[in-house]
């Protein structure tokens, strides 16, 4: 990971959804959460923190009409232990993914257990749907490598859903070989990441961003039902 582009924030944005439309809005007392968490992107590489060069007019106009946490410091210097501070609200010295799954002390990747209490499980306790989209990469220890299931696995840790990337090292390709729909492989080109990327056959984020919008507009659609909030 480009740890020097982590500067004193991560950049991360909550927006809580009951600000932007009326078609996503949640109960006053349990408002709908999108959080958008960007992996080792800067402090100032967006532009509502003064970035002139690099035009990132749609986060702008979200941190417009969200809430932007400009003291909300990462967690740690590389990735995955800055996630796991957000996922459990503790820094690394009680948090207990402390490294990236390569540089461990033990040389053993970081897993998390079932009963751990993290924030989505949290959520969904208070009455929320969860989904996530795009990178988890905290599930390095399958117990069935067809499904990508373990302890880790992000549906195992709150999440109704998820599409996305399981392990840390499939997030470094954005013409990937596959990814994970729940617990089911979707090979990308016949699994080739070679051949997806020299013919240009189908990028990860697109996946992610259309999922992740589809989870929105029907967890929207089901709230007018009189269902839960999401996040």
């Amino acid at each position: 990971m480009n740890t020097s582009s982590v500067r004193h924030l991560r950049a991360s944005f909550i927006l809580l959804a009951a600000f932007l439309t009326p078609g996503v809005l949640g109960t006053e007392s349990q408002p709908n959460i999108v959080f958008i968490l960007a992996d080792d992107l800067g402090y100032g590489e967006v532009g509502f923190n003064g970035q002139n060069l690099i035009k990132t007019p749609n986060l702008d106009e979200m941190a417009k009409q969200g809430v932007v946490f400009s003291n909300f410091y990462a967690g740690a210097p590389v990735c995955g232990p800055s996630r796991a501070t957000f996922l459990y609200g503790q820094h690394t010295g009680h948090a207990p993914i402390r490294g990236n799954p390569r540089w461990t002390v033990s040389g053993k990747p970081p897993t998390m257990n079932l009963d751990d209490m993290v924030i989505s499980k949290e959520l969904k306790r208070a009455g929320y749907a969860t989904g996530i989209f795009g990178k988890w990469g905290m599930n390095e220890a399958f117990e069935n490598q067809e499904t990508g299931d373990g302890p880790s696995h992000p549906m195992r840790q709150g999440f109704d859903e998820f599409v996305g990337f399981n392990t840390h090292v499939e997030a470094h390709f954005h013409w990937p070989g596959y990814y994970w729909d729940g617990y089911r492989k979707v090979e990308l080109a016949g699994g080739d990441r070679q051949k997806n990327f020299a013919q240009k056959l189908r990028y990860a984020d697109d996946v992610f961003h259309e999922t992740a919008l589809y989870f929105i507009d029907r967890k929207a659609g089901d709230q007018k039902a009189g269902h839960a909030p999401f996040f």
